[in-house]
């Protein structure tokens, strides 16, 4: 028996070249990217960034994939390969406890600045704090935070006000990122 699944993520565009997912990252923190699961890396990237120390997330996987662009080619596969269960126990189910949101944002800090020190590597210009503000999946957890928990919000700069110039912004970006909505990091 063949199981179809549902729900597909991410969406990913016809013919994205490297250079394209690279200037997505840079440009809003965010690019097509399947869960760690779904991910293959070469041994020579791995290398390069392992042993991670404390300064980084404790999620390896995502910081790989904060990483991946700027020390390498990204290649995707634009067929779904694996499947990833979802469920209510999943560490990264939101709905679990209010303060998950900023939790949330404070891993995305610390995995923007393994993207800034993967830049440094290569010496290339590392995306400002502002792409965050950028990123339309992080949109999401901002508002959460900064709604339910504000005294503990870990974004550095952000508030409602800002959150909601950002939602009508997203609109405006390029038609990349508004018709292909990526994955979160």
């Amino acid at each position: 028996m063949v199981v179809k699944p549902r729900n597909v993520i991410p969406k990913i565009p016809p013919r994205l070249s490297a250079e394209a997912i690279r200037q997505w990252a840079f440009e809003t923190y965010e690019y097509p990217t399947p869960p760690g699961s779904g991910n293959a890396y070469a041994r020579s990237f791995l290398e390069k960034i392992f042993p991670l120390d404390s300064t980084y997330d404790s999620f390896t996987d995502s910081t790989c994939i904060a990483m991946a662009p700027y020390l390498g080619d990204v290649e995707t596969i634009a067929a779904p390969l694996v499947l990833y269960r979802m469920h209510g126990a999943n560490d990264s189910a939101m709905s679990a406890s209010v303060s998950n949101f900023g939790r949330e944002i404070a891993r995305v800090l610390k995995r923007h600045a393994a993207a800034c020190k993967a830049c440094a590597m290569t010496g290339r210009p590392a995306p400002p704090l502002s792409t965050l503000f950028s990123a339309p999946h992080l949109l999401q957890l901002r508002v959460a935070s900064l709604r339910l928990t504000p005294e503990q919000h870990p974004l550095p700069g952000d508030s409602r006000v800002r959150a909601l110039r950002d939602a009508f912004a997203i609109r405006f970006r390029s038609a990349r990122v508004s018709r292909h909505p990526a994955s979160a990091l």
